[in-house]
Protein backbone atom coordinates (compact mmCIF):
# COMPACT_ATOMS: atom_id res chain seq x y z
CA UNK A 1 0.00 0.00 0.00
CA UNK A 2 1.39 3.73 -1.23
CA UNK A 3 0.45 6.57 0.62
CA UNK A 4 2.13 8.34 -1.61
CA UNK A 5 2.10 7.30 -5.07
CA UNK A 6 4.71 8.11 -7.44
CA UNK A 7 3.36 10.91 -10.06
CA UNK A 8 4.69 11.85 -13.49
CA UNK A 9 6.52 15.29 -12.09
CA UNK A 10 7.12 16.00 -16.25
CA UNK A 11 10.26 17.21 -16.10
CA UNK A 12 13.90 15.47 -14.87
CA UNK A 13 17.11 17.09 -13.31
CA UNK A 14 20.90 16.03 -13.65
CA UNK A 15 23.23 16.85 -11.51
CA UNK A 16 26.68 17.45 -13.21
CA UNK A 17 30.14 17.72 -11.32
CA UNK A 18 33.41 17.50 -13.07
CA UNK A 19 36.97 16.90 -10.68
CA UNK A 20 37.13 19.65 -8.31
CA UNK A 21 39.49 22.60 -9.99
CA UNK A 22 37.64 21.78 -13.87
CA UNK A 23 37.62 25.16 -15.52
CA UNK A 24 33.74 26.55 -16.45
CA UNK A 25 34.68 25.85 -20.13
CA UNK A 26 35.56 22.24 -19.65
CA UNK A 27 32.32 22.01 -17.52
CA UNK A 28 30.10 23.40 -19.92
CA UNK A 29 31.74 20.51 -22.55
CA UNK A 30 30.14 17.84 -19.82
CA UNK A 31 26.95 19.48 -19.88
CA UNK A 32 26.76 19.63 -23.73
CA UNK A 33 27.12 16.18 -24.24
CA UNK A 34 24.62 15.65 -21.29
CA UNK A 35 22.50 18.04 -23.49
CA UNK A 36 22.40 16.05 -26.18
CA UNK A 37 22.01 12.60 -24.75
CA UNK A 38 18.66 14.55 -23.72
CA UNK A 39 17.59 15.25 -27.06
CA UNK A 40 18.50 12.03 -28.52
CA UNK A 41 16.45 9.88 -25.84
CA UNK A 42 13.63 12.30 -25.91
CA UNK A 43 11.97 13.04 -28.74
CA UNK A 44 11.82 16.43 -30.17
CA UNK A 45 7.24 15.73 -30.17
CA UNK A 46 7.80 14.90 -26.24
CA UNK A 47 10.70 17.88 -25.30
CA UNK A 48 9.71 21.10 -24.44
CA UNK A 49 12.79 22.55 -23.32
CA UNK A 50 16.53 21.27 -21.88
CA UNK A 51 17.85 24.45 -19.56
CA UNK A 52 21.34 24.45 -18.37
CA UNK A 53 23.03 25.99 -15.31
CA UNK A 54 26.74 26.36 -15.23
CA UNK A 55 29.16 27.11 -12.17
CA UNK A 56 28.08 29.94 -9.55
CA UNK A 57 30.17 33.38 -8.03
CA UNK A 58 31.34 31.99 -4.81
CA UNK A 59 29.25 34.19 -2.70
CA UNK A 60 26.28 34.36 -0.66
CA UNK A 61 24.11 33.24 -3.69
CA UNK A 62 25.73 30.26 -3.92
CA UNK A 63 23.52 29.25 -0.55
CA UNK A 64 20.41 28.49 -3.19
CA UNK A 65 21.84 26.62 -5.73
CA UNK A 66 23.11 22.65 -5.89
CA UNK A 67 25.91 24.57 -8.08
CA UNK A 68 28.99 25.31 -5.94
CA UNK A 69 32.20 26.11 -7.91
CA UNK A 70 32.67 26.80 -11.96
CA UNK A 71 33.31 22.13 -11.57
CA UNK A 72 29.52 21.97 -11.38
CA UNK A 73 25.97 22.64 -13.18
CA UNK A 74 22.89 20.91 -13.52
CA UNK A 75 20.67 20.50 -16.60
CA UNK A 76 16.54 20.58 -16.16
CA UNK A 77 14.69 18.76 -18.82
CA UNK A 78 11.05 19.46 -19.58
CA UNK A 79 8.48 17.49 -21.29
CA UNK A 80 5.80 18.63 -23.45
CA UNK A 81 2.31 19.17 -21.94
CA UNK A 82 0.69 15.57 -22.52
CA UNK A 83 3.55 13.61 -23.25
CA UNK A 84 2.71 10.26 -24.21
CA UNK A 85 5.95 8.38 -22.29
CA UNK A 86 6.33 9.38 -18.78
CA UNK A 87 8.89 11.54 -16.98
CA UNK A 88 10.83 8.11 -15.01
CA UNK A 89 11.02 6.34 -18.51
CA UNK A 90 12.63 9.06 -20.12
CA UNK A 91 15.41 9.56 -17.10
CA UNK A 92 15.75 5.71 -17.44
CA UNK A 93 16.89 6.25 -21.07
CA UNK A 94 18.79 9.23 -20.53
CA UNK A 95 20.73 7.17 -17.56
CA UNK A 96 21.61 4.51 -19.90
CA UNK A 97 22.91 6.57 -22.61
CA UNK A 98 25.07 8.23 -19.78
CA UNK A 99 25.95 5.51 -18.52
CA UNK A 100 27.45 4.21 -22.26
CA UNK A 101 28.73 7.52 -23.75
CA UNK A 102 29.91 9.40 -20.88
CA UNK A 103 32.12 8.21 -18.31
CA UNK A 104 34.16 11.16 -17.01
CA UNK A 105 32.35 13.23 -14.49
CA UNK A 106 29.80 12.02 -11.41
CA UNK A 107 25.95 12.81 -12.51
CA UNK A 108 22.94 12.24 -10.15
CA UNK A 109 19.25 12.45 -11.60
CA UNK A 110 16.27 14.10 -9.47
CA UNK A 111 14.01 13.74 -8.44
CA UNK A 112 14.76 9.55 -8.06
CA UNK A 113 19.03 9.83 -6.80
CA UNK A 114 20.57 7.73 -9.73
CA UNK A 115 24.28 8.21 -9.18
CA UNK A 116 26.34 7.55 -12.57
CA UNK A 117 29.54 8.26 -13.95
CA UNK A 118 29.74 10.91 -17.08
Amino acid sequence: MAFFPRTDPGQFVINVKAPSGTRVELTENYVKQVEDIIRHAVPPSELAMVVSNIGVTPDFSAIYTPNSAPHTAFVQASLKEGHKVGSYEYMGRVREELSQNCRSSPLTFNPEAWLTQC
